[in-house]
């Protein structure tokens, strides 16, 4: 029966350092009491009451205030909001788990100290980061629908070139080789060089299109 007893007592000091051991890492402050007396608080509560103290033994409901200025009513157990004594003014959210209930357990109670200005800064952050969000959409669907004005700008400005502007071209220089061709009749030197340079035109142009296009 001791060695039973000894085993437990092992198992709860082991499952103690452990709990201590990750509750130096959490950003909320934790603090391990029995019957509302402190027996280990971790850094980031140590943290809050610096200045004005905390100590081991001492009444956790000592370091918590309301609106009103009055010591928080912790026995209830529940939720509840308040401020930090000792002149920094946060307001924090406290909450308390059972940590064990049987009698060799070495604290009874777990309470966990939220600071609600820290969550409110986050979640400030969050709604920012979300309306951001949704501006950046609403300009991506807008960029979209003007690039999909351009892209269909430049469809017409090229079948407007293409057809409007090459079939002439071509139609003229068809015209052009025929006389120079003096199928149509004899040419004189005036006609044939006035010919000659308006082919040349059109096949500058011709080129100039086929670029652009």
């Amino acid at each position: 029966m001791p060695q039973t007893g000894q085993s437990r007592s092992d198992r709860q000091g082991r499952g103690l350092r452990s709990f201590r051991a990750l509750a130096r890492f959490v950003r909320d402050g934790v603090a391990l009491c029995c019957g509302g007396e402190i027996v280990w608080a971790n850094p980031r509560l140590c943290e809050w009451f610096e200045a004005s103290g905390l100590r081991v033994g001492g009444e956790l409901a000592s370091l918590f205030e309301d609106d009103r200025g009055r010591a928080l009513d912790l026995s209830r157990g529940g939720p509840c909001v308040g401020r930090l004594r000792g002149g920094t003014g946060r307001r924090v959210r406290l909450e308390r788990v059972d940590a064990a209930n049987d009698e060799d357990a070495v604290a009874e109670e777990v309470w966990v100290i939220e600071e609600l200005e820290q969550r409110d800064t986050l979640e400030a952050e969050v709604l920012s980061a979300s309306r951001a969000l949704h501006a950046a959409n609403r300009e991506l669907v807008a960029l979209r629908e003007r690039s999909r004005e351009e892209a269909s700008e430049r469809e017409d400005l090229l079948t407007v070139v293409s057809h409007e502007l090459r079939t002439p071209v071509t139609v003229i220089l068809g015209y052009n080789k025929l006389l120079l061709s003096e199928q149509v009749g004899m040419l004189s030197e005036d006609q044939r060089r006035f010919l000659e340079e308006s082919t040349k035109s059109c096949q500058r142009l011709n080129t100039f299109i086929e670029n652009l296009l």
